[in-house]
């Protein structure tokens, strides 16, 4: 709560830095609430930045996702704003971290998922309001969700799903090589259900 928020930007104005309030609930969709944590990330932030103000983009550079939610936000994020490239970067990324390519695969399924739950409700004319009540996202990931859907092709969404679902079959069958040891089938598969979640977002 704000003790915490409190807390947080006592570390980088004791270095004589601002944190800016975007970088603050970034941190903690990344992070979760741990203050050993945030304490040693703040302090990361501080060196690398090292005069002026930390902004959002400096916790994506150098946070480490290490909850679920955090990794999941940001993800959505960068799929949210059309923008399948950085989406494919930063999956990669998690990938050399030690991401487990089972997890992410299972998230690109939960995200559109999500994105579909939220342009149907849309199309019967539900208010945005009622959505998020619907839906049971967290705030920030709520938000991405109506934004991306007000300009999303419902039908083509509906695709990439059946896409989704009979690629996901056909993973758990055996016909994909998608072992610890060869996850390389599953991981082409990864960037292929990005792009295809990207194209229905035009």
């Amino acid at each position: 709560g704000v003790k915490l928020m409190e807390w947080m930007r006592s570390i980088p104005a004791a270095a004589g830095l601002i944190i800016e309030e975007d970088a603050l609930h970034s941190l903690i969709e990344c992070i979760g609430e741990d203050q050993e944590v945030l304490y040693h990330e703040l302090k990361k932030l501080n060196l690398f930045v090292g005069t002026g103000t930390i902004g959002r983009h400096h916790v994506w550079a150098l946070a480490v996702a290490n909850s679920a939610d955090g990794m999941i936000w940001h993800l959505l994020e960068l799929i949210g704003r059309r923008d399948p490239r950085k989406a494919l970067v930063y999956i990669q990324e998690l990938l050399e971290r030690g991401e487990d390519p089972f997890r992410l695969w299972n998230t690109l399924l939960w995200m559109l998922r999500s994105f579909l739950q939220v342009s149907m409700l849309r199309a019967e004319g539900m208010n945005e309001q009622e959505m998020v009540r619907c839906v049971a996202l967290r705030p920030q990931m709520a938000q991405v969700c109506l934004t991306v859907t007000r300009s999303t092709n419902i039908l083509c969404l509906r695709e990439v799903l059946r896409h989704a679902l009979d690629t996901d079959r056909t993973i758990k069958i055996g016909e994909y090589r998608a072992s610890a040891a060869e996850p390389e089938e599953l991981l082409a598969l990864i960037d292929q259900l990005v792009l295809r979640i990207a194209e229905a977002m035009v």
